[in-house]
């Protein structure tokens, strides 16, 4: 019955060892996994940064846009007062 105790224990330290194993490759991993998702949070961070300046850049465009169209107008006024004035002969 003793030899039977002492197979039940050296079983038992085996399995509880293997255990052992499988929590610290599970600790690894979420370790692994912890800094992924501070890197991704980063970059997500940076996204937003980005698109905020994109926004700013495509505001900036209307307004030149704007600006644009508003010399384009002066321009074409200017050419139809030029073409009313009396041309010598």
């Amino acid at each position: 019955m003793s030899a039977t105790i002492t197979d039940m224990n050296k079983e038992i330290n085996r399995q509880m060892g293997a255990v052992s194993t499988q929590l610290d490759i599970s600790q690894h991993h979420l370790q692994t996994m912890s800094r992924t998702m501070a890197s991704l949070q980063e970059h997500t961070t940076d996204i937003g940064i980005h698109m905020q300046d994109m926004a700013g850049n495509v505001q900036q465009m209307d307004t030149t846009t704007q600006h644009l169209a508003g010399s384009v107008y002066n321009l074409q006024y200017g050419i139809t007062r030029i073409n009313h004035i009396p041309h010598l002969p």
